[in-house]
């Protein structure tokens, strides 16, 4: 009784340790063919760049879809992949984009910075026209401005100012410093945390250059 006992046990093991192989060979494989397709959705799209997969998760509660976090070799940029059964869209153009856009905004504001308490600018919503948080937007890297005075449109600006008088000198630096380069925005956002609220300020240079302190 006892050895039949013992041979139970024994043989019970040895299922449940064959069932974990198999789950973990199963996982492998998953997670090798998904890896495989992103690839070659890359290297079909972006031929002469060198891409790395860091990590990827998957959206079991609602979508579904797998969220890759990929690393670009050649320009050392980071960036998402969405990928689902329907559609495949990934951040690698628009992440280029803003990053040289900042540096170049950046650039511009120079000594101006610490007076505009400028904390990032970011030219392009990350997401297409109607798509947020779902598709993201392609953008033409061979049309980006040469300088500020071509921008006609910047996303955000995050100001570090986190009180009335703080955006208040903030926003008329950024003004006078687009005014004096002959910078004209159609749209111009704004965001700054105050009182535990983020602010978002949606406007243009003419409404900038027209309103009052008060």
């Amino acid at each position: 009784m006892k050895f039949s006992r013992i041979l139970l046990t024994a043989i019970l093991t040895l299922i449940l340790l064959i069932g974990a192989v198999a789950c973990s060979l199963l996982t492998t494989t998953q997670s090798e063919e998904l890896e495989t397709k992103i690839y070659a959705y890359l290297d079909e799209k972006y031929p002469d760049l060198e891409f790395e997969i860091q990590d990827y998760t998957q959206d079991t509660y609602t979508s579904g879809r797998y969220v890759f976090r990929v690393f670009c070799k050649t320009t050392e940029i980071g960036f998402e992949i969405y990928q689902s059964s329907f559609l495949t869209t990934d951040s690698y153009t628009v992440t280029y984009a803003n990053r040289e856009m900042e540096k170049m905004f950046l650039s511009f504001f120079g000594d101006s910075l610490s007076e505009a308490q400028i904390q990032s600018i970011q030219w392009f919503d990350p997401y297409a026209d109607g798509n947020s948080g779902y598709k993201f937007r392609d953008v033409d890297l061979t049309q980006l401005p040469h300088s500020v005075s071509e921008v006609k449109n910047i996303h955000r600006i995050a100001l570090i100012a986190n009180d009335t008088d703080g955006v208040m000198q903030a926003l008329k630096t950024v003004t006078e410093k687009l005014n004096a380069a002959d910078v004209v925005c159609d749209q111009i956002t704004f965001e700054w945390l105050q009182n535990d609220f983020s602010v978002i300020l949606t406007t243009n240079t003419f409404t900038l250059n027209a309103a009052s302190e008060e």
